[in-house]
Parts: structure tokens; C-alpha cells; sequence
């Protein structure tokens, strides 16, 4: 649905509990009426999308992307508001609630989320990932990372083990209080990134995520609330260290680069 920040196309998220900002097609809108929202046929950006009825079986491999600040608070397509500190995701087709076992490919880490929003609307990309369940993942930095996805049932969501892929340098400890009043120590996170310019049409702000390839830094595009690309370079966690290089990119001309801070 930063999304990194993010991906998705069009208005990549509805603001409200229907299907993203698409058109529904005609011939699709007498049998749609019997069917929930977030069950109907919809078109983004020229294709249609038809939500499968059932998520029985259903595995598929691609690569995951990630959303967050453009989107966070805001409704998904389900009706829900999005919070990138839960573990959720976004899918083109499956239906609301399924749950799925996500395993990245390419560092063995593998996490549970559940589907509460429609995306990534950017091309070849099968799943949008919440914050949380990116960082668990491991792919916060890069932005993106080859996975394969798996639809649980009660059966076998029990044996879904979760094998987190989270650096110590990058998490700190704090005390924080649960329902029932005990103390308990949560992990928390903080990540920066820099915003370094924004486009309405993906095939610029590809152009400029090429220009960074040899910049040193991880280079993701993430689609915004409202359609807009956005360029987002990742520094780390080192609060100084982001507002260097922001300075840096304003010195080289992009002055409209800023930092962006993203906690779990």
C-alpha cells in the first residue's frame, strides 16, 4: 500500500471500504451487485481485476513490496484503517481475512499476515506488506525481495512457524504496558528514509530511481494515498546521518527531498 512508501498505481488504496479507485467494468456490474465490495470485479490504471472467491490452495511466488506513512490511517479496502505496525498485507485478488504464510527467497525468513487491503498496483509485484511484516522479513531496506506466499487454513495455520529476520543493530528494547497492566519489553524500530522527489507517472520516477542505482543506498518507489510515486532512498538508523544526505541531495539540486521517520 512510506509504501516502501510505497507501491501502488492510480490511487493505490481506496479511501473508503470499496475496491481501489477503479471502474467497475459493465459487463461485470449486474452479477457484482450480489456480491460484497471487496469481492467485485474492479480496473486500475486499464486492467481488471477479478477477486477469487476462495483462497483454498491457493500459493503463488513474485516479488513483496512494502507501504506505510503515505497510507497509514487511512481506510483499506476493506473498511479497516491501516496500520503499518500490525501484521497485515495488501493482494489483488484474494479474498479479505485470508491469512498467508510469506517466505522470503532470498534470506529464509518467513512471517504470517492476514489480507485486509487490495494491491500492489505496481508492475510485477504480487503482495504489499505492512511495516511490520516487512521488517520481519528483512526487506525494509531493499524495498522489495522475491517471496512466495501460501494461503493457510485452520488446519495448518497452527505449524506456520515465524522465523523473523530482524538486525539487533537497528531495534532497541522499551518498557511498555499490556492490557491486563503488567510491565512487558517490546522491540522497536526506527527507520529513516529520504523522500527524494515525486511523480504522477511511474515511468519518471523510474528514470530517477536509475540515476541512484550507484548512489550507495537502497532506491524503492512507493505509491502514495493519492496515485503519486514517490522516490525513497533508505538511510538506516541514524537519525544524523539522514539529515546529511538530505542535505546532500538539496545541494545537488533536489531541494525537494526530505526525511521521513517510520517507528514499530
Amino acid at each position: 500500500m512510506l509504501a516502501p512508501l510505497l507501491s501502488h498505481c492510480g490511487r493505490s488504496h481506496p479511501d473508503n471500504g470499496a475496491p481501489p479507485r477503479g471502474q467497475w467494468s459493465s459487463s461485470a456490474e449486474s452479477p457484482a451487485k450480489k456480491l460484497p465490495a471487496t469481492q467485485r470485479p474492479y480496473a486500475i490504471d486499464g486492467i481488471t481485476y477479478y477477486p477469487i472467491p476462495s483462497a483454498k490452495g491457493f500459493a503463488e511466488q513474485g516479488i513483496a513490496s512494502w507501504y506505510g506513512p503515505g497510507f497509514h490511517g487511512r481506510k483499506t479496502s476493506n473498511g479497516e484503517t491501516y496500520d503499518m505496525r500490525e501484521m497485515t498485507a495488501a493482494h489483488k485478488t484474494l479474498p479479505m481475512d485470508t491469512r498467508l504464510l510469506v517466505k522470503n527467497l532470498e534470506n529464509g525468513a518467513q512471517t504470517v499476515v492476514r489480507v485486509n487491503d487490495r494491491g500492489p498496483f505496481i508492475d510485477g509485484r504480487i503482495i504489499d506488506l505492512s511495516h511490520r511484516a516487512a521488517r520481519n522479513l528483512g526487506i525494509v531496506e531493499r524495498g522489495t525481495a522475491r517471496v512466495r506466499i501460501i494461503a493457510l487454513d485452520e488446519r495448518n495455520l497452527s505449524l506456520a512457524q515465524e522465523r523473523p529476520a530482524i538486525p539487533a543493530s537497528a531495534s532497541a528494547s522499551v518498557a511498555m504496558r499490556s492490557k491486563n497492566g503488567e510491565m512487558k519489553a517490546r522491540t522497536v524500530w526506527q527507520d529513516y528514509f529520504i523522500q527524494i522527489d515525486s511523480f504522477e507517472r511511474q515511468q519518471e520516477a523510474r528514470h530517477l530511481q536509475r540515476r541512484f542505482a550507484g548512489y550507495g543506498h537502497a532506491v524503492n518507489l512507493y505509491r502514495d494515498h493519492d496515485g503519486t510515486i514517490n522516490v525513497v532512498l533508505f538511510v538506516g538508523n541514524d537519525a544524523d546521518k539522514a539529515r546529511h544526505e538530505r542535505s546532500k541531495l538539496v545541494r545537488l539540486g533536489y531541494t525537494k527531498a526530505k526525511v521521513i521517520s517510520m517507528a514499530n
